[in-house]
């Protein structure tokens, strides 16, 4: 559901923060007042091409933010997808400079207009007046069709795709296993080349980590041999005439043990100095031992570098690291087995391919009887809403043909076909001539198929357009019955739809000294009342419009009341 929408330096707009709420909500308002600026700034943030005359003339950049909250796990897919936390609170952003530069975040993280885009389709919902692009789109169609058919259709699709994942897996083998023998001859020639250059490599994991190690030994090995001299030259020589440090522990100890024997009380300080002494000889013998170790061989370097640069090479080509450079080698060792017993792998490929084959027929037929089935039930129910939206001799129908060939999703095409008007024969629904029918047939499909979509938020941009009268009325119910069960944006001139509102917003444009500016405000039942005034009035608002526009908001609440009693009672 979008919460909130916040717009700055949009156009006419200079900054609107919108706070939309679940339901119906209505956005009117005078001709050129911005409403479409409105759904400009939304198609921006989700991620539409936009130019930069998007950006408010004199300012640097326009920016746009809607916060959702999105609990559908198609949400939580792309977000997957994305690589992006999956979070049900989503804050989409994007900005567009003067200069045509545009930046997206999502939830912070710089996306691509795309990756918005991607995210957004699972998000929302937009129909204009002139595109209706997934009623539009045949392919959009089957998709629908999908979601009304339940989980009855998605577990057959489930088990469709896992045969399928299959039968490519045994398509692959064949392939691999080869027809051609010059194929086969070179696949085996190819094997064999990997195999030897691994093998011949010698390779050990964790080789890597000890050649690394040796190598940092070997670069600092000079200044390795100088710490070690200048310690044991300070144990034993010291520095500057005096006498090194075993020297002096040696005079202090002869002390110490003339101390002792003049005073048992410092047994315990003899002791200690005879540890230190005793550790410090050990001390020095260990570390010119050390010392004397210390090999100076500059081409050990040289192979240590040969060596890897061998290795790195094995990992570029077969992957990044020893371990999977040895299972590439493995790998390669096995098929070639398998190659070797190419004959009889092949006779069993063959047979698990034509079981799959016809495994996958059987639930491309299931697919199409389940959609069959319940193209019958949408049918009746598209019609009776199509009816009830004064085109009572409308015919709706569901086009269901097959294909030679299959994919994850059967062999079913899938169309939606309409005859409008009484005598004429049924289309698809790109052919509808009367924007008003279309918007009629898209009202009636998304009432019917609203709880199957997995889209929250609809937005409905003036596509009352062509309708007047009784059937504003019906068109306004089926806004309130969509929006029980989804979020409903809705820019209307229509009072019979904007009646209907749980949350009412007006567009306004204004003068401002030099500037125009477009304002967006959240309407109380006053005000509510005085807008409904306006549309039916035309400017003219008497006492007997006010008092119409009074009682069209008192049926329009008395219809959403009788509603959710139904509902509550079913």
């Amino acid at each position: 559901m979008l919460q909130r929408l916040h717009i700055k330096n949009v156009a006419l707009i200079e900054e609107a923060e919108i706070v939309f709420g679940p339901g119906l909500n209505i956005l009117t308002g005078e001709t050129g007042a911005g409403k479409s600026m409105i759904i400009d700034a939304v198609s921006f943030v989700l991620g539409e091409r936009s130019g930069k005359d998007l950006v408010r003339r004199g300012q640097a950049k326009a920016e746009v933010e809607a916060e959702f909250v999105a609990k559908v796990e198609a949400v939580k897919e792309v977000l997957r997808e994305l690589e992006l936390e999956e979070e049900e609170q989503l804050i989409l952003f994007r900005t567009m400079t003067a200069e045509g530069k545009s930046t997206c975040r999502i939830n912070g993280t710089v996306v691509t207009a795309s990756a918005m885009k991607r995210l957004s389709e699972t998000l929302i919902d937009i129909h204009g007046q002139h595109a209706h692009q997934s009623l539009l789109n045949p392919a959009r169609h089957m998709d629908l069709l999908d979601h009304f058919c339940g989980s009855a259709l998605v577990e057959e699709k489930e088990k469709l795709k896992d045969a399928m994942i299959a039968y490519k897996s045994v398509v692959r083998q064949l392939e691999e296993l080869g027809g051609d023998p010059k194929k086969r001859a070179e696949r085996v020639a190819m094997l064999k080349e990997v195999v030897a250059e691994i093998g011949q490599a010698k390779v050990e994991v964790g080789e890597e980590e000890t050649l690394l190690s040796r190598r940092d030994y070997c670069l600092h090995v000079e200044e390795i041999a100088h710490c070690a001299a200048e310690s044991l030259a300070y144990l034993y020589l010291g520095k500057e005439g005096e006498g090194g440090a075993l020297e002096l522990v040696s005079r202090a100890r002869a002390h110490m043990d003339d101390l002792y024997r003049m005073d048992e009380r410092t047994k315990a300080l003899w002791e200690q100095m005879a540890e230190v002494s005793d550790g410090l000889q050990e001390l020095c013998r260990q570390l010119s031992h050390y010392s004397e170790s210390i090999q100076r061989k500059p081409e050990a370097l040289q192979e240590i570098e040969e060596r890897l640069d061998v290795l790195y090479g094995l990992k570029r080509k077969y992957g990044g690291s020893l371990e999977r450079v040895l299972q590439t080698q493995a790998e390669a060792e096995e098929e070639l087995k398998e190659l070797a017993e190419g004959a009889a792998k092949r006779k069993v490929l063959e047979g698990q391919k034509k079981a799959l084959l016809e495994e996958i027929g059987t639930y491309c037929s299931q697919l199409t009887h389940l959609r069959t089935q319940t193209a019958q039930v949408l049918t009746s129910r598209i019609e009776a809403q199509l009816h009830q939206l004064e085109m009572q001799h409308a015919v709706f129908q569901v086009s269901i043909t097959q294909k030679n060939t299959f994919n994850a999703r059967g062999r079913d095409v899938v169309e939606f076909l309409i005859s409008p008007n009484l005598g004429e024969e049924v289309k698809p629904l790109a052919k509808i001539a009367s924007g008003g029918e279309m918007s009629r047939v898209m009202l009636a499909l998304k009432t019917v198929l609203a709880d199957a979509d997995t889209i929250d938020t609809f937005i409905f941009d003036e596509i009352d357009t062509g309708v007047s009268g009784t059937t504003a009325a019906r068109v306004g119910e089926k806004m309130s019955d969509i929006g029980r069960s989804n979020q409903v944006l809705c820019i209307t001139h229509l009072p019979q739809i904007a009646a209907m509102a749980d949350r009412h917003f007006l567009i306004a444009k204004r003068a401002e000294e030099t500037k125009t500016v477009t304002s967006v405000t959240a309407l109380e039942e006053t005000g509510q009342v005085e807008e409904l005034s306006r549309l039916m009035g035309g400017g003219k608002a008497g006492e007997a419009v006010t008092a119409a526009a009074q009682e069209l908001k008192a049926w329009a609440k008395s219809y959403k009341q009788e509603q959710q009693t139904a509902a509550a009672t079913n």
